[in-house]
């Protein structure tokens, strides 16, 4: 005998549900990926372990993300090159 599922209605969903995940790289630099109702897709932000929040002036990842802090809409080989570049990055001094 399966065991029956509840499903949530929309309004009983919190804001924080969803995909959250950070991925760390050896030079302090990780990446911020979020997936929920409220999301433009799947974002990913640039993170830094001695920095608290999202690291919003790095012209290397901005340039990434048109322009701003946040890149949202993505996909597959987006994710990728976000992996990639902040891997990248030397470590801070």
């Amino acid at each position: 005998m399966s065991k029956a599922v509840k499903l949530r209605k929309v309004y009983e969903i919190k804001y924080n549900d969803g995909f959250k995940q950070k991925i760390w790289f050896d030079n302090g630099y990780g990446i911020s990926l979020v997936y929920h109702e409220f999301s433009y897709g799947l974002e990913c932000a640039l993170i830094h372990k001695d920095k608290e929040g999202i690291d919003q002036a790095d012209k290397r990842f901005n340039e990434f993300c048109n322009g701003d802090s946040v890149k949202g809409y993505m996909n597959g080989n987006d994710l990728s090159d976000a992996l990639n570049l902040v891997k990248s990055f030397p470590k801070l001094k």
